[in-house]
């Protein structure tokens, strides 16, 4: 079985903005985003930043 999603300020601001977390695997995923892209405010190299960003 699979070790449950991780739940901390990082996951909780994530999964507001809709995303799914179903196990440690995906809340790792997201973790990882977060201080690879996020904080070092990478956004324009990444889909979910750049669509947060996108302009209608």
């Amino acid at each position: 079985s699979e070790m449950p999603a991780e739940r901390n300020s990082i996951t909780e601001s994530w999964q507001k903005l809709g995303a799914k977390m179903n196990s440690a695997l995906d809340s790792q995923a997201f973790l990882y985003q977060h201080k690879n892209l996020c904080q070092p405010k990478k956004c324009l190299n990444c889909g979910i930043g750049h669509q947060l960003l996108k302009h209608d």
